[in-house]
Formats: structure tokens, sequence, C-alpha cells
């Protein structure tokens, strides 16, 4: 308990007459303690409050609030549970995280047929784009035939001079 004289922010010293918050046994405005300990968001560098947004987010280390947590490609908002993969630090959609992934792979070209196809990042799996029912298009995986059995003294004309 306090005298009302006495009830004072501990950051800036001025009297307190509405919302405050406790910080080791001192009280603070919650503007002052947002300030001071407050966290910032990594999308617009504003302080995060969570009571004004209970939805903000929290991805890898960086928080950010809800409307600022988006794909870096495409800018569509991936707070209300859309799936999201975290890539140094950048969130990107299901979408443009395949479509990267897809960058990474290496392009190929068959140098009998001159087919192109890629070779996936990570498993080293071949494959070409294929056309989906949906249009976007997606990954058919292939294996690479056995390669001709080179001919032995059984394949060789036994009738030739």
């Amino acid at each position: 308990m306090w005298h009302s004289d006495c009830f004072v922010c501990a950051a800036c010293g001025k009297p307190i007459d509405g919302d405050f918050a406790m910080l080791h046994g001192k009280p603070l405005h919650t503007a002052c303690h947002l300030k001071d300990y407050g966290v910032l968001c990594a999308g617009c560098g504003r302080l995060i409050d969570g009571r004004a947004d209970p939805g903000f987010v929290v991805a890898g280390d960086k928080s950010y609030h809800s409307a600022c947590f988006k794909c870096a490609e495409c800018g569509v908002s991936l707070a209300a549970g859309a799936p999201y993969h975290l890539v140094a630090g950048a969130a990107y959609c299901k979408l443009h995280d395949r479509r990267r992934k897809i960058t990474r792979d290496k392009l190929k070209v068959n140098s009998t047929t001159g087919e192109e196809f890629y070779v996936e990042a990570g498993t080293g799996r071949k494959y070409r784009h294929a056309p989906t029912a949906d249009g976007r298009g997606g990954k058919e995986y292939f294996e690479d035939a056995a390669p001709p059995a080179l001919g032995g003294a059984s394949t060789w004309r036994q009738d030739a001079p």
C-alpha cells in the first residue's frame, strides 16, 4: 500500500492514476514499462502491447504484431494459423517456401536426350515439373533407367570370319 502522493512511476517519477505494472516491487506506468522493457515488433519496429494485440506472434527468436506477421515474398498474413516456414529469420507461406526450395534445387540436363530435370537439395532425388489438377504444378519424381548393358562375347556374331 502507498500514500496517494507516494504512488509514482519508478521510471518517470510521475503519479500513477491508471493502469500500472509492477517490476521488482516497484510500480511503473504501463507505457513506461513497455518503453523500457517491452518487445519490439520485428515487422514494423513498434512496441508490442499484449493487451492491445493479444494474438501477437512469436516466430523463432522474433516477435510480431499479428498484422505484421506476413510472408516475406507475397505479404499474405500468416498470423491466423497459416502454415509457414522460417528461413534465415524470414517467414514464407507454404507456396513461396515451396518455390524457394525449388530454386535451391539444381537444374540438370540429360546429355543424351536434352531433357531438363531438377535434383532436389538435401535428398538428391530427381524430378520434373508436372501439372497438377489445381494448375499450380508439382514434382514428378523419376529414377534413371538402368544403363544399357555393354555387349559381351555372347552378343557378338558367332558366324563372323
